[in-house]
């Protein structure tokens, strides 16, 4: 059971103090609330992201720990449990909420079902953070991915032309955190004789490139002694 929001909280405006009282958490309003919270880079296609809720629940439920199971892990399937743990010093105790995923080529696509343990383990921790914030009839961006066996239309996360779409980004964003590299060196590393820029400007055709990259990386392990750690804030130093 995650700790209770706080139904009230004081903001002082020009000296004053002004009650804002915080929806129900059982309320019709409780979600849009919550997802209001959000920036604008942490929704894709009106669905939050992961990274996005756990911003959020660190807001209202305070710092909380992490841990993963893995119950399976092969080259084209994972299955896991996240358990996230909130403490509390006055009285103690302690809070725990558990989310469970399993990817593989029928409900994922590619490229995320190219890596099936780090997509179930963000699809994990999306579940358990939807459960923490009492978010109902809401799914995670990340739990949305199409199944790969099915046709679809052409879409814009489809072509090969023009700049970097918003799934490329995430992706990259998701394998660099999850093996703590640098965005930033691996770009330099990949695109050697192109100038330096930031992730969110490359173009499609060069972030394919920095995707096969990273996929080559990580079976095989052949990662260049110049990549350094990940930045969580690449974005703002973009």
């Amino acid at each position: 059971m995650a700790k209770k929001v706080k139904e009230e909280v004081i903001d002082i405006v020009d000296g004053d103090d002004t009650e804002i009282v915080l929806p129900e958490r059982d309320s019709h309003e409780w979600s849009p609330y919550v997802l209001g919270l959000l920036e604008k880079d942490e929704k894709i296609e009106g669905n939050p992201t992961t990274d996005g809720l756990a911003r959020v629940a660190r807001k209202l439920l305070g710092d909380f720990d992490s841990s993963i199971v893995v119950h399976h892990i092969s080259r084209d399937y994972a299955a896991v449990t996240v358990t996230l743990c909130w403490y509390q010093s006055s009285p103690p105790k302690n809070y725990q909420l558990c989310g469970s995923a399993e990817v593989h080529s029928d409900n994922c696509e590619p490229p995320y079902s190219q890596y099936p343990l780090a997509t179930a383990e963000t699809r994990a921790t999306g579940r358990a953070l939807r459960s923490a914030l009492g978010l109902r009839k809401i799914i995670t961006a990340e739990e949305g991915s199409r199944r790969a066996k099915i046709s679809i239309p052409f879409s814009d996360e489809q072509r090969t032309e023009g700049p970097i779409t918003e799934i490329q980004v995430k992706f990259i964003d998701m394998v660099c955190k999850k093996h703590d590299w640098s965005i930033a060196d691996v770009i330099e590393s990949v695109l050697v004789d192109t100038p330096k820029v930031s992730l969110t400007d490359i173009q499609h055709n060069h972030a394919t490139q920095v995707q096969e990259t990273l996929d080559d990386w990580s079976r095989n392990g052949n990662v260049p002694t110049t990549i350094n750690c990940y930045n969580p804030n690449w974005k703002a130093t973009s």
